[in-house]
């Protein structure tokens, strides 16, 4: 008869019963349940035949395994931080293994099985089919060449029945920082006025910080003054000067900074700038006009003169850049002389900007010294580019320390060169107030018209130390720079011709007091004539009064005042002062070349002022001694 095991009883229990040499089939039948009633009842006596309760040899049984013999995992969870692409070994000792399974998982995801088969072999199985990883020693799990995605929980666990033993270690990637524009939005339009919301999206470990910053500028002050960090950047208010690439930088402990760029379009109407207003050309010249667009989305350019489009015909029109318009003319005519006029234009609005192409002289430039080495004379020099011949100059000067508002003109016949535009001339101003400041403007004039005033210039004359170096004529008040000297004017004369030159101006002024003084003994005796009270025989007080104001008003024939410092009247008519006897302050035919020294005689207001003290004194005494 067979040994009855619990095997054996759940194999006839199943329907089948085993032995050595054959196996019957049974059938679920009364009979078959009669026998397991029997069979279960004998079992139930005094415990001392049942094989659960008596362990010996004589019967074969399953044994309950006791608390401490379970499978243990004994190794504590870890956190473990690693740089990416190095390596990581999670451990996971267990005791009491036995052929239980283990099973190591990254979150939810199973990433290795193993069990031991009952013939001592170790089943191991990659169930996530990831070559970095492998076991070690085991049951230890190592991930090579850590990605940034590795980051998370890794546990392992191993099962024996309903009893469950687990450990988990977290796994922390250190990245460097990684930074680019969010959604791939590199590019933003907005209109101007409008805010404007720029973004970038940053990753790495520890979490990068991100800064903002303007390439090739600052941010705006709107960003200034909220918050120029973070994810991303508002500008409140945009205008186009907010315009540019903006630079989102991400940074952490790890690795180098990374940056991302966006770049801000601000749509606007046209802004024009042209190079010059003015451009100085002349006949058989070329002249470029240019004038600077901005604007967003790019404009549309038209050169106008007079209303209509430029003469393509005789003017070629160009773009250098985006931003650049020019317009060029080839061997200027006389009738190309004019106002231009740029216009640009785009869906934002519109802006127009006027360039004159002119033959007039170019700004004089006063190239004196600001200090005069001598008390009452001071030689002012200046250059000026003219495409034509310079027929004369009008200069103006005024004593700043006397607080006379009167300007002085002096007309200063030019001495072009033909072969050179540019002209360096001089020209001595004499009769000054010693210690006395002055200022100076200048205008030049050709066949075109009159140029633009120069600059103010003042300048001050030595103060008397009771020295007489200040009295002696000067050869060279000012010496001209090398390159002014070298120049093709032929201005500068030898100086036994200036001294030629002076000679003959002191016979002309001599002439000149001569007859001035004739004149005015004839005023003289014609008021002693005209004289009706003679009972005293000296003038009363209101007389002399009225006489003195009679001579200052006769003598002061001086050159034009310039009340409000343009261009002098009359200007069209080349060699004319404008009205007041303006004669009187042209030079003297023997200095138009334009040397220093030479003239008209010109009295400064002190010195008329004490000859006609003089001369009133001179005429009260002759008439009291009539």
């Amino acid at each position: 008869m067979p040994t009855l095991t619990s095997s054996s009883i759940w194999d006839f229990g199943r329907g089948r019963r085993n032995t050595k040499n054959q196996t019957t089939s049974w059938s679920w039948t009364s009979t078959q349940f009669l026998f397991i009633v029997v069979l279960l009842f004998g079992l139930v006596d005094d415990g001392e035949s049942t094989p659960w309760l008596q362990h010996n040899d004589n019967h074969d049984y399953d044994p309950l395994t006791p608390h401490d013999l379970l499978p243990a995992i004994t190794t504590k969870p870890l956190h473990f931080e690693v740089n990416l692409g190095s390596n990581v070994t999670f451990p996971c000792d267990i005791q009491n293994l036995a052929d239980k399974s283990v099973t190591w998982r990254r979150g939810e995801e199973i990433l290795w099985l193993m069990q031991k088969k009952p013939e001592g072999t170790v089943l191991r199985q990659a169930v996530d089919k990831d070559a970095r990883l492998h076991i070690q020693q085991g049951t230890m799990l190592e991930l090579r060449q850590v990605r940034s995605q590795d980051q998370g929980n890794y546990t392992c666990e191993v099962s024996s029945g309903t009893s469950h033993s687990t450990v988990t270690h977290h796994l922390t990637v250190r990245a460097p920082p990684s930074v680019e524009a969010t959604y791939g939005h590199s590019v933003i339009r907005e209109r101007e006025g409008d805010a404007a919301t720029l973004a970038c999206t940053a990753t790495g470990q520890p979490t990068p910080t991100i800064t903002w910053s303007k390439k090739n500028g600052v941010l705006p002050q709107s960003v200034v003054s909220s918050s120029s960090a973070g994810p991303t950047l508002t500008i409140h208010s945009t205008r186009k000067e907010d315009a540019g690439v903006y630079v989102c930088t991400a940074s952490n402990s790890v690795g180098a900074d990374d940056q991302a760029y966006v770049e801000l379009l601000v749509m606007h109407a046209p802004e024009i700038h042209p190079r010059e207003r003015v451009v100085y050309s002349g006949v058989g010249y070329d002249a470029v006009l240019s004038c600077v667009v901005q604007a967003y989305p790019q404009a549309s350019v038209k050169w106008f003169r007079k209303g209509a489009p430029a003469d393509p015909m005789r003017l070629t029109f160009s773009m250098k850049s985006s931003k650049e318009y020019s317009l060029y003319a080839n061997r200027v005519l006389k009738e190309d002389f004019g106002v231009y006029t740029c216009n640009a234009s785009n869906y934002m609005g519109n802006d127009s900007a006027a360039v004159e192409l002119t033959g007039r002289p170019s700004p004089v430039q006063i190239v004196s010294l600001p200090d005069s080495e001598y008390d009452t004379m001071y030689k002012v020099v200046w250059e000026v580019e003219s495409y034509a011949p310079i027929l004369n100059f009008i200069l103006s000067y005024r004593n700043l320390t006397d607080g006379e508002d009167a300007w002085f003109n002096l007309t200063v016949p030019g001495a072009s060169s033909p072969s050179s535009m540019y002209l360096s001339q001089s020209y001595t101003l004499e009769s000054l107030d010693s210690g006395a400041e002055y200022a100076v403007i200048i205008w030049a004039r050709n066949e075109f018209g009159f140029s633009e005033p120069s600059d103010v210039f003042q300048f001050r004359t030595m103060e008397i130390t009771g020295s007489t170096e200040g009295n002696k004529t000067p050869d060279d008040v000012v010496d001209l720079p090398e390159h002014q000297e070298q120049g093709d004017q032929g201005l500068q004369k030898s100086k036994e011709e200036e001294e030629e030159k002076e000679e003959a101006e002191e016979d002309v002024a001599v002439e000149d007091g001569e007859e001035e003084k004739w004149h005015s003994e004839e005023k003289g005796q014609e008021r002693r004539r005209n004289s009706t009270d003679g009972a005293t025989g000296a003038p009363g007080g209101d007389e002399v009064e009225s006489s003195v104001k009679e001579e200052e008003e006769e003598s002061l024939i001086a050159p034009q005042v310039l009340n409000d410092m343009g261009t002098p009247s009359d200007a069209g008519q080349p060699g004319e002062q404008a009205k007041g006897g303006a004669e009187a302050a042209k030079l003297d035919e023997t200095s138009s070349t334009g040397g220093a020294g030479g003239g008209a005689v010109l009295m400064t207001p002190r010195e008329k002022r004490a000859q006609m003290t003089a001369l009133v004194t001179a005429i009260s005494l002759s008439t009291f001694f009539w």
